[in-house]
């Protein structure tokens, strides 16, 4: 390409009101050219002279059509430009993502309005998908200080933590004294201990009042002297179809007499919330029905009706750059110290599905669709059916500053989706995220590391094709990332340059851990199914994993434990793994649920209770990891389990001092209720609260 050709296209763009990609600069593209790996047999000249030309000829018609869309296809008022969709750094990973203000509800109703109007329009690298991100001007600020991410989580006893320092809500607390457990029926037990006894004192009913048709405690908090509960609530005199999320404050000091002092209600349903000592952050996300909607609050000493609803002020509502959703992530920072009101609530035009935060920040992450036409040519369809539609998947990510304004940062896109809030991390100032992408049944994984103000820095892509990421966790310059298919690969990408991140290593094994847990600077711990059956790819039982990290180049798997017929909450929800710090073990809830399949039709109904095999019991299991190896110091089966004793399991387990205390619900209807053939437990049931303890060894 000759120094001509860029001239032309040079002086095209400056010709026009558009701003050449920086992929068009001539350092940019000779790089690229000279990057291209020479072909081993004996070049043609002629060949190669045409080939540049036609990429000359290629850019030239780029150009061209840049310019027909700047005139024709453009929506120039101030929201959008298919200009920026080519605005990215030369690395390929960043792309501008404005996040917008408003100066008065006219702009966000029509925001609103042109909301899928934006989406229609809005395009993706096909390869591995760009990252999008920019910094807010007068809101950005220099980098944080290193938050010191090294694995390390919280929780008192009770609720396992990704950060430390930061508390998450859950349904068991413990303040070393009394239990505070969340049952099936949303009401929240207080339970006293007493070296493994324990006395029921009182419950905490759901908030029901004439506004309210629905509501139900979420997840709750313990700070001092409060039980501070998170309340889902439908209100259908309200707009947004009555979805609000509460933060309701319990005084109980007094365990016998319960008494609600404050609460403050947010609109949208409840997505997540974070706690850092006193200071209480909660993010909800509500649709916007029509073009009207504006994000409201309720005053802590109002009713839940439309009357007394106080929508937020302009200057306090903002949108990500080319909103996919008529919804908005709305959050609000609380001093639980002096009530429960709000001391500040934003929002956004957006969405929210999962949260992380750390003691400087907070991010707000939204999964979203991007529907693709797609030609559909197989034969086995109806001719009428031409064409489907299939979804490629972004993650939306918002920064939001944990200061007393709740600053919106900063805001960018990453291709993909997460599979939860371990999928995010923050480190020195940059945030990790890995994402699985999907565009119909092919799968890909990615992981992106981004700047302070969510530039792109650099990416992995493209590795573990066709299977999910199932558990990701990170320590300091290190990303630990587990994907599965048939089997458990364990990948180690070492993020030490945030520019040039790398796969250094992994090392495969049956099953797939949905946690990964570190237990020193060599070891890393794996909890989650085992599957030996891969031709049905059957999830069945527990699976307990160490590896060796030592060397980053060549992870090796130390010891394993499967637990066949078992099952655990920690499967599914990280916050029901226990740890003593102090003793430096593990404990989990352990389900053993095996059937004994017959065949119908050679039993009478009469005896067919009999001739089952069914074994059910349950309990928790105790374990410690030492030099890699996986010693179980108690398998305990609890007596007040099981099918037999109780319809219920061990659901979750705390500790108070030489005690593990196994809690659950036992549904409390007729043991032939099932035998009757009725599946769903019966509208009047009443949820019975089972106890266990078991002294540690």
């Amino acid at each position: 390409m000759t120094n001509n050709d860029f001239d032309f296209i040079k002086q095209r763009f400056n010709e026009s009101p558009v701003n050449a990609p920086e992929q068009l600069n001539e350092e940019f593209v000779t790089e690229q050219i000279n990057n291209i790996e020479p072909f081993k047999e004996k070049k043609n000249h002629k060949k190669l002279i045409i080939s540049v030309s036609i990429a000359a000829g290629i850019a030239i018609l780029l150009v061209n059509a840049i310019l027909i869309t700047s005139i024709f296809g453009v929506f120039n008022n101030g929201s959008f430009s298919f200009g920026n969709l080519f605005n990215r750094g030369s690395n390929g990973i960043a792309l501008t993502a404005n996040i917008k203000s408003f100066a008065n509800y006219e702009e966000i109703k029509n925001m609103l309005h042109n909301v899928f109007v934006y989406d229609n329009y809005f395009e993706y690298d096909e390869s591995d998908g760009p990252v999008f991100g920019n910094d807010l001007g007068s809101i950005n600020e220099a980098s944080p200080p290193s938050l010191g991410s090294s694995g390390e989580a919280g929780g008192l006893n009770s609720t396992y933590t990704q950060v430390l320092g930061v508390d998450e809500a859950d349904t068991i607390k413990t303040d070393g004294e009394y239990i505070y457990y969340m049952d099936t029926d949303r009401t929240i037990s207080i339970i006293k201990t007493d070296n493994g006894k324990t006395q029921f004192i009182t419950k905490v009913e759901k908030p029901i009042t004439k506004e309210i048709a629905e509501s139900y405690f979420s997840d709750f908090y313990i700070y001092n002297d409060k039980l501070i509960a998170l309340i889902s609530s439908r209100n259908p005199s309200t707009s947004n179809s009555g979805y609000n999320t509460g933060v309701y404050l319990y005084d109980i000091s007094d365990k016998r007499n319960i008494t609600l002092s404050d609460r403050f209600i947010q609109c949208g349903a409840y997505c997540s919330s974070r706690m850092i000592d006193n200071k209480l952050y909660v993010v909800s996300y509500a649709y916007a029905n029509d073009e009207d909607f504006i994000p409201y609050v309720f005053d802590n000493k109002s009713t839940d009706d439309e009357a007394n609803k106080k929508q937020l002020e302009p200057e306090n509502i903002y949108s990500v750059e080319n909103p996919s959703r008529k919804s908005f992530a709305v959050a609000s920072f609380i001093d639980v110290d002096e009530s429960a009101h709000a001391v500040t609530t934003k929002a956004f035009l957006g969405s929210a599905n999962e949260i992380y935060c750390n003691t400087e920040n907070l991010y707000i992450t939204a999964r979203n669709n991007v529907w693709l036409e797609q030609l559909n040519s197989s034969s086995n369809y109806d001719e009428n059916i031409a064409q489907e539609f299939t979804p490629k998947e972004y993650t939306q990510i918002v920064k939001v500053k944990l200061n007393e304004k709740l600053d919106f940062a900063a805001s960018c896109k990453v291709n993909g989706y997460i599979i939860n809030q371990y999928s995010l991390d923050e480190y020195n100032g940059n945030v990790r995220v890995a994402t699985t992408s999907s565009y119909g049944v092919m799968k890909t994984n990615n992981l992106y590391v981004l700047d302070s103000n969510l530039k792109g820095l650099g990416k992995v892509t493209g590795f573990a094709k066709n299977e999910d990421i199932q558990a990701v966790r990170y320590v300091e310059d290190t990303a630990f990332v587990i994907t599965y298919l048939e089997i458990d690969p364990l990948f180690i990408i070492d993020l030490s340059n945030p520019r040039k991140p790398e796969i250094t290593g992994s090392v495969d094994i049956s099953g797939y851990s949905t946690l990964i847990v570190p237990v020193d600077k060599n070891t890393i711990l794996g909890i989650g199914y085992g599957s030996e059956n891969t031709e049905l790819n059957i999830n069945d039982g527990v699976k307990i994993v160490t590896f060796d990290i030592s060397d980053k180049s060549a992870p090796k798997v130390l010891d394993t434990k499967t637990y066949d017929y078992c099952y655990s909450a920690v499967q599914y929800n990280p916050k029901a793994l226990l740890v003593n710090f102090e003793r430096g073990d593990f404990t989990i809830p352990l389900n053993y649920e095996k059937y004994g399949y017959i065949d119908y039709d050679d039993y009478p109904d009469s005896s067919y209770k009999e001739a089952s095999t069914t074994d059910r019991h349950s309990g928790v299991l105790n374990f410690r990891v030492d030099d890699g190896k996986i010693n179980v110091i108690d398998n305990y089966v609890s007596g007040e389990f099981g099918y037999y004793t109780a319809n219920t399991v061990v659901d979750r387990c705390v500790y108070i001092g030489d005690y593990i205390y196994m809690l659950g619900v036992n549904i409390a209807y007729d043991e032939d209720y099932y035998e009757k053939g009725y599946i769903n437990p019966p509208e009047d049931y009443e949820a019975e609260l089972v106890i266990d303890s078991v002294k540690y060894k």
